[in-house]
């Protein structure tokens, strides 16, 4: 879908595209021109013109925005002479790079984790490579139970919300949610989680090729490895992500995710996904394992890790590389907008 990118300049006073600020059509406009809404700035993605302009879909460019509101998608000025953004497209003011974000109002396509595994590094306890069963009781038991705790809601979602869902574009403004899901898991509805806030991204789309090879250097040489998604898929921006299950708290710096889109133009799945991210030898070190958890119950997680597992990250922090592979399906999300 494509709407009008929304702006106010002092052209439109004097009536220069025949345009006012006062009636039903423009309501909805702040003072600085552009739509009010809760896409927000996301400074240094994208690669807008140097110039303080941004190319269009319909092949104009935006003027520059008065101010420095959020640049959104869409809004109230449908069927006027100005030109198109689309969500994911940039714009340059000031030396800020903007990508214009989804409009909040068009209903999101949602895709929730149904499978999770960690593949690298693996935990080992006396020595004993323990990794399938640490899946077996921590991840894969987060994403169907509602135990831990028994609120009303699925212990683990991970959701991906794309407004609107369109592979054909390079760019997709997306929000990575740690969602409540309603239990049981087979007729479950999202939406965010009061005590942690979605990660708004952007997602770089690919035809073909891969969209986000493992890391040889970080590899341990483990079965399965880390999934290497291809076209049609997507990978992020790098963003910092908590991951909370089984009792203990995960934060992953520089986190990449990555899958395939399957099911068409209006993809049903995403398959051959991973999520690729950092965690640092201090924060493994302080996670330590509850005590009622199978084998590995009681443990600190940076000590069930092998030494030859231990990488470099960003800044030169030591610490881990970790690749969890996933797939995921469609669910019903509401944001509560």
């Amino acid at each position: 879908m494509r709407l009008p990118f929304v702006w106010l300049s002092v052209a439109c006073a004097a009536h220069l595209f025949g345009c006012n600020t006062q009636g039903d059509d423009n309501s909805e406009r702040g003072r600085d021109g552009l739509q009010p809404g809760t896409g927000a700035m996301s400074p240094g993605m994208g690669t807008g013109g140097g110039d303080g302009s941004a190319t269009s879909a319909a092949g104009g460019t935006a003027p520059t925005p008065m101010g420095d509101g959020t640049l959104v998608e869409g809004g109230s000025n449908t069927g006027s002479n100005l030109p198109v953004l689309d969500a994911g497209a940039t714009h340059t003011d000031g030396g800020t790079t903007m990508v214009v974000q989804p409009d909040p109002d068009l209903p999101p396509t949602s895709f929730r984790v149904t499978s999770l595994e960690l593949v690298d590094p693996h935990i080992f306890v006396l020595a004993v490579d323990v990794t399938a069963q640490a899946n077996d009781t921590m991840l894969t038991p987060a994403l169907v139970n509602d135990v831990d705790p028994a609120d009303g809601f699925v212990d683990l979602s991970f959701v991906s919300v794309f407004r609107p869902l369109d592979p054909a574009r390079p760019e997709l403004a997306v929000d990575l949610v740690f969602a409540d899901c309603s239990a049981p898991v087979g007729s479950t509805r999202c939406g965010p989680k009061a005590s942690q806030a979605p990660a708004a991204t952007v997602l770089h789309n690919q035809d073909s090729g891969s969209c986000l090879t493992p890391m040889a250097a970080t590899l341990g040489g483990y079965d399965p490895p880390p999934n290497d998604p291809v076209g049609p898929c997507y990978v992020s921006d790098p963003e910092s992500l908590t991951f909370s299950f089984a009792g203990i708290s995960m934060q992953l710096e520089e986190t990449r995710v990555a899958a395939t889109y399957s099911g068409g133009a209006q993809p049903t799945s995403l398959i051959n996904g991973v999520v690729q991210g950092f965690l640092t030898k201090e924060r493994a070190d302080a996670i330590e394992i509850p005590e009622d958890r199978p084998l590995v119950g009681g443990f600190i997680l940076g000590k069930t890790f092998l030494d030859k597992d231990l990488d470099t990250g960003p800044g030169g922090v030591s610490g881990y590389w970790v690749y969890m592979n996933f797939e995921a399906g469609r669910v019903s999300y509401s944001d509560g907008t």
